[in-house]
């Protein structure tokens, strides 16, 4: 419970969401959450971004021990995308646990677009 509390007051404190109440807060448990547009964006658009996987990727704790000793702060780009794999196929495989069928859809459908996008920008790269 305390860990959905933290993650809905920081979606609240990013304006990714919103309360019914005006203070925006979730002390009253008769309390509605909705999306904000922005909240819409990171969901629907953002998370499916090379640039967004590139930003968590360092931040985000890994239990794999044997994927955390390979994610380092990186510059080059090569060396960015090549690490962005290889924790797109961590989620990958954190995925494999999830017990809703409809969440394993979702994750594998945005996925396979991480996966074009870390691509596309790789072909890219080597037409330079």
């Amino acid at each position: 419970m305390l860990s959905r509390i933290f993650s809905y007051d920081k979606a609240l404190e990013f304006k990714c969401c919103r309360t019914s109440t005006r203070e925006d807060s979730l002390g009253d448990d008769n309390v509605l959450i909705g999306i904000t547009s922005l909240g819409r964006y990171h969901i629907n658009v953002l998370v499916k971004k090379f640039t967004y996987i590139d930003a968590v990727v360092i931040d985000t704790p890994i239990i794999d021990e044997t994927v955390r000793s390979k994610i380092n702060d990186i510059k080059p780009i090569a060396e960015r995308l090549e690490r962005a794999e290889l924790f797109l196929g961590y989620l990958d495989m954190c995925s494999n646990h999830l017990q809703d069928e409809d969440a394993k859809t979702v994750w594998q459908k945005i996925s396979r677009e991480i996966a074009s996008d870390i691509s596309e920008i790789g072909t890219r790269i080597k037409q330079m």
